[in-house]
């Protein structure tokens, strides 16, 4: 299939698609981070998918209530973006890579919205955890499904640069964290878990993307880094709870790996850079 396309869509719209799949992706997980925080997802007095005023309650009667009904449809216009991309992915006949990314998405999101919808008649603990960690897989999905359609048409430059941006984002995330600031308030916390998902991403985007053209020694110091951050996720939000001795130094570990492991790769890949070598040599 030529960029023009001889499917239903072409590359360059199908590589648009998953771009916006990402954004919307991104916002979506961001509001419902919002909605816990400012406890917004308990406004619709317990009730899903309806909320708590208007003809049959199907609207809301105040700000916390409408801000939950704008998660609510955010959520609901992001899912047909995920469903548009997997199904081109396989109707157009995408690389297998993009097609079994796209894939895990949409099969996650059913269970996503039941889990959203557990959010507000139970709001328990085990419920918003696997609430966050689907959310968080579908993410992943889609992230890697465009890091594989952008991986022919993007430089070097690009993987090298989100390299740089994970090591930067890094200390930036430990800043917003709860153990430093004294205020974790919903827009800390929304900003915390914003660069959270850019470093995510970034990092995916480098070591799916990038994983042919990089270094070896960069592209491995990159699969170690995205490896232990979902570990130095984990242990975070444990500790926002308050938690064990143990647990903080468990998370200050995983937070410390992911960032030298990210300098290193980012480092190795400006040092073997196409320029780099045209300078030394």
């Amino acid at each position: 299939m030529n960029d023009e396309g001889d499917g239903y869509l072409s590359k360059r719209g199908f590589r648009r698609l998953a771009a916006l799949t990402v954004g919307a992706t991104f916002l979506t997980i961001l509001l419902g981070v919002s909605t816990k925080a400012t406890g917004a997802g308990l406004a619709c007095q317990a009730r899903w998918p309806v909320c708590d005023g208007g003809f049959l309650n199907l609207f809301p009667q105040s700000v916390p209530s409408s801000f939950e009904m704008i998660h609510r449809v955010v959520a609901g216009l992001t899912g047909p973006f995920i469903l548009a991309t997997a199904v081109l992915a396989w109707v157009d006949d995408h690389g297998r890579g993009v097609k079994l990314a796209a894939t895990a998405a949409i099969v996650l999101l059913p269970l996503q919205v039941f889990l959203g919808r557990q959010t507000v008649l139970e709001f328990t603990g085990p419920i918003l955890f696997l609430h966050y960690w689907t959310a968080m897989g579908i993410f992943a999905g889609v992230v890697v499904a465009t890091a594989l359609v952008l991986r022919d048409v993007v430089s070097e430059g690009a993987f090298r640069r989100a390299l740089a941006l994970a090591a930067v984002a890094q200390p930036v995330l430990v800043l917003f964290g709860a153990q430093v600031l004294s205020r974790y308030t919903p827009p800390v916390q929304t900003a915390h878990y914003a660069v959270s998902l850019t470093i995510l991403a970034a990092l995916v985007f480098a070591v799916v993307g990038g994983w042919h053209v990089l270094d070896a020694r960069a592209r491995w110091l990159a699969a170690g880094a995205l490896a232990a951050f979902p570990v130095q996720i984990a242990f975070g939000r444990v500790a926002v709870g308050g938690a064990s001795g143990t647990i903080l130094a468990a998370h200050a570990v995983a937070i410390g790996l992911v960032f030298v492991l990210a300098v290193g790769a980012a480092l190795v890949a400006y040092r073997v850079a196409p320029g780099a070598r045209a300078t030394t040599a």
